[in-house]
């Protein structure tokens, strides 16, 4: 009897495993979005109603279902905080650094360890034709009476080496931004620069990119907006007072999930606090709206200052409201530059420069605009 008993309560246990699942699926068949992802869930198909949808509803469900049975969210949670205590990033575009929390970005097609490596390089033929691009941009606006300045952001790797795995070293001398700097010597007449000394100088101040992302924060964005604006202050010929915010003005926002930690499917595991001085109404600009891909957006400031274009990737987003603060009107476009775009922006708001950035890891790739 008693043996029955044990029998019955296991029967009873194993289909409680078994149907959980499916009825925390059907109670939580709201959700939408995926916190622990950051990403849009797939939705429950439409009920078929012709032959075509009868023989694709089928798949269409086993997508749903897999994208939202239940526990799924703890499951994946506890999955990859094992990968994580085991230092297991395969199959994933992250690799683990030296340091507990520090992650790093390794993409094959843009390869940035590559980068850091000093593997890839500029052949004569790109750098010159680079150059030539960024001549051509600088040519044509300033036949508009328009500046020009080509601004170049480091990735993490080049400010944190120290928190890569041990086993990468660097294999040349000379690496992308090296060659670009040598030959731009020769050409004083292209207004370039580079952030990657100005963080440097200051790494041990405040840290100055979050350990599981692939972007820099708040206190690297107030460390480059001011010698971005001394070069602008150059470049225009003007005097303008650069304010420098102070550590006590970073306030705490929110914990945030670092893209590289999302990739790995374990952003909490990873959250870090992002910390942000709070800035006026007419530069403050929301955070999903700072991070919504091909995004465009305007700020007006401070009267009789400089008018500014902004093409851009997503390293400019924290940048943003520290340079939004210093001019007038400032138009921002998450795109690459190119006449087309240029060109209608010069007819709708007379700047008075263009900024062009884009993070290190692009190069050496040619965009031609």
């Amino acid at each position: 009897m008693k043996q029955t008993r044990l029998n019955y309560l296991f029967i009873v246990i194993f289909s409680m495993a078994i149907l959980s699942p499916g009825l925390v699926t059907i109670f939580n068949s709201n959700l939408t979005v995926s916190d622990a992802e950051k990403r849009n869930l797939i939705q429950p198909p439409n009920f078929p109603l012709s032959p075509k949808e009868i023989t694709a509803f089928p798949n269409q469900f086993d997508a749903y279902y897999q994208d939202n049975f239940g526990f799924r969210t703890s499951l994946l949670t506890l999955y990859h905080q094992l990968r994580y205590w085991l230092k297991d990033s395969s199959g994933s575009e992250v690799i683990y650094g030296s340091e507990p929390g520090w992650l790093f970005y390794t993409n094959q097609a843009e390869d940035p360890l590559g980068d850091f490596r000093n593997i890839n390089q500029f052949t004569q033929q790109n750098l010159d034709q680079f150059i030539s691009n960024l001549a051509a941009k600088q040519q044509w606006l300033a036949q508009q009476g328009i500046e020009y300045l080509f601004v170049l952001t480091p990735s993490k790797h080049y400010i944190y080496p120290e928190f890569l795995p041990d086993h990468l070293q660097r294999l040349k001398q000379t690496n992308l931004k090296a060659q670009l700097a040598h030959e731009l010597k020769r050409h004083p007449e292209i207004n370039y620069l580079d952030l990657t000394e100005t963080l440097w100088q200051h790494k041990n101040q405040q840290r100055l990119y979050f350990k599981a992302d692939t972007h820099w924060n708040y206190y690297a964005g107030n460390i480059a907006q001011y010698t971005l604006i001394e070069r602008l202050n150059q470049i225009l010929n003007q005097v303008s007072t650069i304010r420098r915010w102070q550590a006590d003005e970073f306030k705490f926002q929110f914990n945030h999930h670092g893209d590289l930690a999302v990739m790995l499917k374990a952003g909490p595991q990873f959250a870090e606090p992002l910390m942000k001085p709070n800035f006026s109404a007419c530069a403050d600009i929301g955070f999903d709206q700072l991070l919504a891909a091909n995004s465009q957006y305007s700020t007006n400031c401070q009267a009789n200052k400089p008018n500014v274009l902004v093409f851009h990737d997503s390293f400019f987003n924290l940048l943003q409201p520290f340079i939004s603060t210093h001019f007038g009107q400032v138009k921002y476009l998450k795109q690459r530059f190119n006449f087309e775009s240029a060109e209608l922006e010069i007819k709708n708001m007379a700047p008075d420069v263009v900024i062009e950035q884009y993070v290190d890891r692009f190069l050496p790739t040619i965009y031609h605009p």
